[in-house]
């Protein structure tokens, strides 16, 4: 089976992780079938594998494709951050009262 997903409010939901269920037609659906999450606005998603860029850390991006027909995943890459050393830390406390 395909993975499905939707996106809601800029976040890709999956159903297969959560909700275990999806709502269609006002009931919910365990292990829906891939005709019951076309139904339900769920689209297939197109996957692909981050390329190795030195200093920089992947980040996944999903967007519908322009027919709308899925949803491609794509990565944005951001500089790895800069490990911080112990006297920069700032100090944690814990007090029981």
């Amino acid at each position: 089976m395909k993975k499905y997903g939707k996106i809601v409010c800029g976040a890709l939901r999956v159903p297969q992780n959560y909700p275990s269920y999806i709502e269609l037609d006002g009931q919910k659906v365990y292990n829906p079938t891939e005709e019951q999450l076309e139904a339900a606005g769920y689209l297939p998603i197109e996957e692909k594998a981050p390329t190795e860029k030195a200093g920089k850390v992947a980040v996944a991006t999903y967007k519908v494709s322009k027919d709308g027909t899925k949803i491609v995943q794509s990565w944005q890459y951001v500089n790895e951050p800069e490990p911080m050393h112990e006297e920069e830390a700032e100090p944690t406390t814990t007090e029981e009262q």
